[in-house]
């Protein structure tokens, strides 16, 4: 019983009794009993998180490695009531994710271990990325409605995803260029938000606004030997750049690198989101081939420190470094809560369609996987100038009677492609056949019938040497070397038996040399009787064009005439003659 000792003080009770009190929780009669488990059951249901911020202005501040938490506020760890002050300290760990929060006792404090007992054991404010020079922070301060062990699962799972008020996944923050030209202009490099949308992280909501045709800032990150993220530049304009194992490299000219495109939460100190780019690990030949590593999931994404900032993605640019470079291709790739979801009768995203490669193998490749990539491919085909890419192809055009000259130019890439046997089509007198090899460096060639020739430099515009050959392309026979200034124009190179004809309207032999013995004949083939070096002339003259004394040669004998209608001989010592007429 309580008996009363004097006003208001009464003796304490062990417990009290209460016919009848048993429910869902409370499983007893006894008051004493009863509150220790409604006090259990509160405690097991880890209701951890932010009730209330106090104050005003900024929540944080950044010098150097010291976070500073200003304002203070209340929250409850597994359902106990924690306030804590503002103006506590922290300092910030490098190349890690910091997990900053509230402890039991009220104080500040902060980890780089992403664990549950973080969750239900503390009260999150904010998680800061600290690369080593640059800070990044965003908010965590769910609140105290949601439990804390549905938060932990929440935030491994399913992470932030994208949402539009109307909830239609497909509308809101697309990325797209600023411009839209092919090169040169600072627009082409620029990305901006088109349509609001919000980035959700089960309760904490952060605004993606429509840019208004404006440049977003985007932090360009790349990971170094080490593996740890470092901030290459923030920048609206995207770098002509890939990641070389660690090393930021400027793309070879004409060359192509991809990035994935990320959005953050806010920090609370601002309402607005923070845009961040993965730079990519490859750099590619052509556009083709990076599409194909954006279909594979091949292109490089966030990992560890990068990762556990909870951003959500917004999709890929390929850039393409010519004429002053430009973001060659945008693709939207959301993360969504519906993503990879088709319902109804819609319709999917091309490059979401995979095609079977096992035949591609004329204007299309094993590169081209998608009905996206494939689409593209035959696109460029179709452009001007006309590329056809893969491993090779023979193009029919017919044959040549009444055909006028084409005005065409055929270009065609390094690619491994053999140069064709003398058989089939290059025995065909109907068909030109034009291809390339990797063999030699830059090797091209050429056929009509069985001559061939290649040129062995990097380009066309640069051309050393240009071979021609007879025979089979298997066992070739240089017959005609067009060379630079050094070597100039050369027949029959490798002095094989080979003559040279040169026809004309009125003479079958307008000009003959016997390949064999060296004979010359103007207007008639060599006589069998003829010595090396013979020269034949059928016409049965030889005009000779009156000069001066010519300069001697050593061994050598000069018959001329000059302006007084006399014939002269010139000896190899210089000595002058006159040739008479004996009568």
């Amino acid at each position: 019983m309580n008996e009363i000792i004097g006003n208001g003080i009464s003796n304490r009770l062990n417990d009290l009794f209460i016919t009848g009190l048993s429910g869902n929780i409370i499983t007893t009669e006894s008051i004493k009993t009863s509150i220790e488990e409604i006090d259990s059951s509160i405690f097991d249901i880890v209701i951890s998180g932010v009730c209330n911020w106090g104050g005003a202005g900024n929540y944080y501040s950044v010098a150097g490695t010291t976070f500073t938490l200003l304002r203070p506020g209340d929250g409850r760890i597994k359902g106990k009531n924690i306030t804590w002050l503002g103006s506590q300290n922290i300092t910030l760990v490098a190349n890690a994710c910091n997990y900053i929060f509230i402890n039991s006792s009220g104080t500040l404090a902060v980890t780089q271990v992403d664990g549950l007992s973080v969750y239900t054991n503390n009260i999150l404010l904010f998680e800061a990325l600290y690369d080593g020079t640059n800070v990044f922070v965003v908010k965590e301060d769910h609140t105290c409605n949601m439990q804390a062990v549905t938060s932990f699962i929440f935030h491994n799972t399913i992470g932030t995803v994208i949402t539009t008020s109307t909830n239609n996944q497909n509308i809101g923050a697309d990325i797209t260029r600023v411009a839209t030209g092919g090169g040169g202009a600072v627009g082409d490099r620029q990305l901006k938000i088109v349509g609001e949308a919000f980035l959700q992280d089960h309760g904490l909501i952060t605004t993606i606004p429509d840019s208004a045709s404006a440049p977003i800032n985007i932090n360009w990150y790349y990971t170094n030997a080490s593996g740890h993220w470092i901030r290459y530049a923030q920048q609206t304009e995207a770098p002509m750049y890939w990641n070389n194992a660690g090393t930021p490299t400027l793309l070879t000219a004409g060359r192509y690198a991809n990035f994935r495109i990320y959005v953050s939460k806010d920090d609370l100190n601002s309402t607005t989101p923070t845009y961040f780019a993965v730079m990519g690990t490859a750099e590619y030949l052509n556009s083709a081939q990076a599409l194909a590593a954006v279909n594979a999931g091949t292109v490089a994404s966030y990992t560890n420190e990068l990762y556990q900032l909870e951003l959500a993605q917004l999709g890929f640019i390929t850039v393409d470094n010519t004429g002053g470079g430009f973001i060659s291709r945008v693709l939207i790739n959301k993360k969504t809560v519906v993503s990879g979801i088709t319902t109804g009768t819609g319709t999917a995203l091309a490059s979401g369609v995979n095609t079977n490669v096992t035949n591609f193998d004329k204007l299309l490749s094993a590169t081209d996987t998608t009905v996206q990539a494939a689409l593209e491919t035959i696109d460029e085909i179709f452009s001007n100038p006309i590329t056809i890419p893969g491993s090779g192809i023979i193009l029919t055009i017919g044959t040549f009677t009444g055909l006028a000259t084409p005005a065409v130019t055929l270009v065609s890439k390094e690619s491994g492609f053999a140069a064709p046997s003398n058989t089939g089509a290059i025995s065909d007198g109907d068909k030109w056949v034009f291809w390339n090899q990797s063999v030699y460096k830059g090797a091209i060639g050429f056929s009509f019938r069985t001559m061939w020739f290649q040129s062995t430099e990097d380009t066309l515009t640069d051309l050393n040497k240009f071979r021609f050959y007879a025979g089979s392309v298997g066992v070739p026979v240089e017959i005609l070397t067009l060379g630079d200034g050094a070597t100039g124009f050369k027949w029959n190179a490798t002095n094989i038996d080979l003559d040279f004809n040169i026809g004309a309207v009125s003479a079958a032999n307008a000009l003959h040399v016997d390949g064999a013995t060296g004979k010359i004949g103007i207007g008639a083939v060599p006589l069998t009787n003829m010595e090396v070096g013979d020269i034949l002339l059928e016409g049965g003259s030889l005009v000779l064009k009156e000069i001066s004394t010519p300069t001697a040669d050593a061994n050598y004998g000069k018959i001329y005439t000059k302006t007084d209608n006399k014939i002269y001989f010139q000896d190899g010592a210089g000595s002058e003659h006159e040739i008479s007429l004996v009568p």
